[in-house]
C-alpha cells in the first residue's frame, strides 16, 4: 500500500497544476477581451469631432494652436511651423504669444496636443508662462477632428472640449489619477503620506529627532516606501520634491474595466461629493483615450478637475507641505 502514495502525490499535483493552466489562459482570455473592448472605446472616443467654443467664462477669449508631432499651427488656418522649432520659428512663435497675451480683454491658450507632441508642448507652455498667458492642454487622439463653435454644424458624435476650469470647492481634498500604460490609477497621496510618516516616526524612535532633510531622502530612497501601486522617493535638487513612480505597470484599470460596474473608478465617481472633492489627472501620450474618458466621466459627474499631459518617463513630482515636512538641515 505505502507504494501507492508517490503515484497519489504525482496524480494530486498534475491535477492542481492542471487547474492553475486553466485558470491562467481563462484569465488571458479574460484579458484579451478587455483589450479588444478597449480598443473599440478608444476607438469611438477617436472618432468624437471636438467643438471649440470662442470663449469662456473664466479664461475669457479663447485662442487655439494644434500641435502635432511634425508641425505647429495657430488656428484657424495660420501658417504652419515645422514642430522641431528652430530659433526663427521660435521667435515668431513668441511674438505669436505676446500678441495674444497683450490683448486687453481676458485671453487664454489652448494648446490641443496629439501624441507624440509633447516636447514642443513643453516649449510652448514655457513660453505662455514668461508672458503670463493662461494656457491648457487639451490631448487628441490621432486623426481627431474639431472644429471652431460656429464653422459648422455639430454633427453626430460632436462634443464640447472639456471646459471645467472652475475652481475647485474650497477646502475641498485632492484625488490625483496616472494615466498610462493604457489605464488609470489612483494615486494615493495620503496613503503614501503615512508611509512618509512612519519611516520618520521609526527615525524618531530611535534617534529622538525627526529626520534632516538629507537623513529623509535617505530613508526613502534607500527602502521601498509605497502602497503596491506606486513608491515615492525625495529629491532636494531646487527645493524638496517628492517623486512618485508606479511600482505595479498593471495596477489600475482598463478602459474597458472603467465602464463596469465593477470599477473603482466609477465607484469614486458615484460615492464622492463634488461640493467635497476634485480630481487631477496626469496623462500620459500612450493613455490620451483613457485621460478623455476620465475627463469626461467627471465631468458629467458634476466634478471640479484639472489634468495635464506628460511625457511617458517623467515623474509625478510634489513638493514639500504639510505632514510631509522634515527637519531642516542645519
Amino acid at each position: 500500500m505505502p507504494r501507492l502514495y508517490p503515484a497519489i502525490f504525482s496524480t494530486i499535483l498534475l491535477l492542481l497544476v492542471g487547474c492553475q493552466e486553466i485558470e491562467r489562459i481563462a484569465e488571458q482570455r479574460e484579458q484579451a477581451k478587455l483589450q479588444a473592448r478597449s480598443a473599440e472605446i478608444s476607438a469611438e472616443l477617436g472618432a468624437e469631432s471636438l467643438v471649440l467654443p470662442a470663449a469662456s467664462e473664466t479664461l475669457g477669449k479663447l485662442y487655439y494652436v494644434h500641435v502635432k508631432a511634425s508641425e505647429v499651427r495657430f488656428l484657424p488656418d495660420e501658417k504652419p511651423f515645422a514642430s522641431d522649432l528652430d530659433d526663427d520659428a521660435r521667435t515668431l512663435i513668441e511674438e505669436r504669444i505676446k500678441e495674444i497675451a497683450a490683448k486687453n480683454d481676458p485671453t487664454s491658450l489652448v494648446i490641443l496636443a496629439e501624441p507624440g507632441a509633447l516636447a514642443t508642448v513643453s516649449q510652448l507652455k514655457q513660453v505662455c508662462d514668461e508672458v503670463n498667458l493662461p494656457r491648457l492642454v487639451e490631448p487628441l487622439l490621432p486623426g481627431m477632428k474639431f472644429h471652431l463653435a460656429g464653422e459648422q454644424r455639430a454633427g453626430r458624435g460632436s462634443r464640447p472640449i472639456c471646459l471645467s476650469w472652475k475652481d475647485p470647492p474650497r477646502h475641498a481634498q485632492r484625488y490625483v489619477f496616472e494615466c498610462s500604460d493604457g489605464r488609470i490609477t489612483f494615486l494615493d497621496i495620503s496613503r503614501l503620506d503615512q508611509g512618509i510618516q512612519r519611516i520618520q516616526s521609526e527615525f524618531h524612535a530611535k534617534t529622538g529627532a525627526l529626520p534632516s532633510a538629507r537623513q529623509l531622502q535617505y530613508l526613502l530612497n534607500n527602502n521601498v516606501v509605497g502602497d503596491g501601486a506606486y513608491r515615492v522617493t525625495l529629491e532636494l535638487d531646487g527645493g524638496v520634491r517628492f517623486v512618485y513612480r508606479k511600482a505595479d505597470p498593471d495596477a489600475g484599470e482598463l478602459l474597458a474595466e472603467m465602464e463596469g460596474e465593477a470599477s473603482s473608478f466609477r465607484a469614486m465617481l458615484n460615492n464622492l461629493e463634488p461640493q467635497e472633492c476634485w480630481f487631477y489627472f496626469v496623462g500620459r501620450e500612450s493613455s490620451f483615450d483613457v485621460l478623455r474618458y476620465a475627463m469626461r466621466d467627471a465631468a458629467d459627474a458634476g466634478f471640479a478637475f484639472g489634468w495635464d499631459a506628460m511625457p511617458e518617463d517623467e515623474p509625478i513630482v510634489m513638493s514639500s507641505g504639510g505632514s510631509r515636512c522634515c527637519a531642516s538641515d542645519e
